[in-house]
């Protein structure tokens, strides 16, 4: 509904929220056939089935709502080919060209480079995955692009930097951060500049449950939230702890240079990825369509526990 309320100095209807009272008493009620709403998104993306969720709108399939805002999409094929994909995983190449990868200087982009393009996709895809891993970006030195890449990830995926947070002191505090975070919904996360080992109970259930339960601070009741949440880290020489090193992907950048900071890129990636994001979004859908479009063909590497779901779709297309 559109609640409305007349100015009478301009002699204009002006939208408002609607008002307390009547919110209320519709709650009061109790009892509504209303269509579940698993999550809202801010660019086409792909249902569990690998189908494409285009239309603007509440998607009956997934219980998601698709707000596109101000921006058009270009239509993503829905059997591109291998080459297809190739041509679009170049897309990426060229966009992350300046990154210090640390395998860049080998025969063709290796690790680092996928995971990064890893972060991209799952970006794209994580309200219809189970579960996804914490991509990490980490560096010997200070300056090296990490927070930078994880906002491109973000930039891509919802056309604003990604969502920033900082660890708590001990695991009291931490959990309670991480439900004030996630009760925020924000689409991507990244713990910036880690100066300790990363590790915790609640972080390894975060990254593999599909919901987070705890109580409210300051208050007597608990909530439940949803953890469909991109999460990505950063820090130098990052290290992880406990069960966390089965849960974390990690992404090396190395400048080799004394004062890595005094690099400069090429273009402004605050300004380049969201005058492009549209053609970006498709390059990554692309990748993605293109290998559900051959069959999902399977690849050969071990299974990776707890993230099924996203080895099949984002790893197995990104090695396919």
């Amino acid at each position: 509904a559109h609640w409305m309320k007349f100015n009478a100095k301009t002699k204009e209807w002006f939208e408002i929220d609607c008002p307390e009272r009547v919110a209320k008493t519709l709650e009061a009620r109790g009892n509504w056939i209303l269509k579940p709403l698993s999550g809202t998104i801010e660019a086409p993306t792909l249902r569990p089935d690998g189908s494409l969720l285009s239309t603007p709108g509440y998607d009956e399939a997934t219980g998601l709502f698709y707000d596109p805002g101000d921006l058009v999409f270009p239509e993503v094929k829905v059997s591109p080919t291998q080459e297809e994909a190739r041509e679009a995983l170049r897309v990426y190449e060229s966009l992350l060209a300046g990154f210090p990868f640390v395998d860049r200087d080998t025969d063709c982009p290796g690790s680092d480079f996928a995971v990064a393009v890893s972060a991209i996709l799952t970006g794209l895809v994580r309200k219809s995955l189970k579960s996804a891993p914490l991509h990490a970006f980490r560096a010997p030195k200070m300056g090296s692009g990490k927070s930078l890449l994880a906002d491109v990830v973000g930039m891509i995926a919802t056309g604003r930097p990604c969502a920033v947070m900082s660890l708590g002191e001990d695991a009291t505090e931490e959990r309670k951060r991480w439900l004030s975070v996630l009760m925020e919904g924000d689409p991507v996360v990244c713990i910036d500049n880690i100066e300790r080992p990363l590790g915790g109970s609640t972080l390894c259930s975060i990254l593999t449950q599909e919901n987070y339960k705890d109580r409210v601070l300051g208050m007597s009741r608990t909530v439940s939230v949803s953890t469909a949440v991109t999460l990505l880290c950063t820090g130098n020489n990052l290290v992880f702890d406990g069960d966390l090193t089965t849960r974390v992907i990690p992404c090396d950048l190395d400048a080799g240079v004394e004062r890595p900071e005094e690099r400069s890129f090429s273009v402004n990636l605050y300004e380049y990825v969201p005058e492009h994001r549209a053609e970006l979004v498709v390059a990554g859908l692309t990748i993605l369509r293109a290998y559900v479009a051959a069959g999902r063909p399977r690849q050969d590497f071990p299974t990776f526990g707890r993230f099924e779901e996203w080895s099949d779709l984002v790893r197995s297309a990104l090695v396919w």
